[in-house]
């Protein structure tokens, strides 16, 4: 009969190593989408682990049983650290899809909610446009690799059980909550000033004829314009989109970098 001992002597390390892998699955772009089972992402977090458990501390490898008094704040620990490592990943996304939401409501189309599994959340029908391309490029560009790379690093500049509450980057979310908003504004630009100008046409056009009902052709106007402007305007924001997505994997390396030096 073969020994397992080994195996249980490694169950605490594990379950340690898994709180850091499992808690980049929680806000992680595409790692936390419900559209993924739950299954495939629990087993696919299992396996990462299981890759990673070579990278933690000796000491922690040596661990002897633990009490869960002891086990609960490291397991704590570990899953901040790679929520926060999914947060970086996930902001840029997040603000793909609030440019498309502005868009959205801009041309009169926010009305048509639909159900976006990748949120988890009812979404208008753009939002959900630009979150699916936004998810997309992330994926393309590496930023899910990049992400478990900064997973499978961050073990030489955090180790197990040292991080806390003070070493969450704050500064550094609070400059990707300001870019993630100019990266809004940005991509949801040329189709904010597309429908003001129909909208000055359509106030200039009642008020020289008003036996004419602007309003009857204005609501449909701004959809047909806004989607053609969308359309043209495609190459700028998928540059707009990179250029965030790129700036937030580099925030992340900085902060890996920072603590490691701090």
């Amino acid at each position: 009969m073969p020994n397992l001992l080994p195996i249980f002597d490694q169950l605490a390390p594990m379950v340690v190593v898994l709180s850091r892998v499992g808690g980049l699955f929680i806000l992680a772009p595409m790692l936390s989408g419900v559209t993924i089972p739950v299954q495939a992402r629990a087993l696919l977090a299992v396996s990462l682990s299981v890759a990673m458990l070579g990278l933690a501390s000796p000491a922690l490898r040596a661990m002897p049983e633990p009490s869960l008094a002891s086990l609960l704040p490291l397991v704590l620990s570990e899953t901040l650290v790679g929520f926060v490592i999914g947060a970086f990943g996930m902001m840029p996304v997040m603000a793909i899809s609030m440019g498309g939401q502005i868009m959205g409501y801009q041309m009169g189309i926010s009305i048509a909610q639909t159900y976006s599994p990748e949120l988890d959340t009812q979404s208008e029908v753009v939002a959900q446009i630009y979150s699916l391309a936004g998810m997309g490029t992330f994926v393309v560009l590496g930023g899910v690799d990049a992400l478990l790379l900064g997973v499978a690093r961050s073990y030489e500049s955090i180790p197990v059980g040292s991080m806390g509450a003070g070493q969450v980057p704050l500064a550094a979310f609070l400059d990707l909550i300001g870019a993630g908003l100019e990266l809004a504004m940005r991509i949801s630009a040329p189709v904010l000033a597309a429908v003001l100008v129909v909208l000055a046409s359509m106030g200039a056009v009642m008020k020289t004829v008003p036996q004419f009902n602007v309003m009857s052709v204005g609501f449909t106007l701004k959809i047909l314009i806004g989607v053609a402007i969308m359309i043209s305007a495609h190459d700028a924001i998928h540059a707009a989109g990179i250029e965030g997505m790129t700036r937030a994997i580099d925030d992340m390396i900085l902060w890996l970098r920072g603590v490691a030096h701090g």
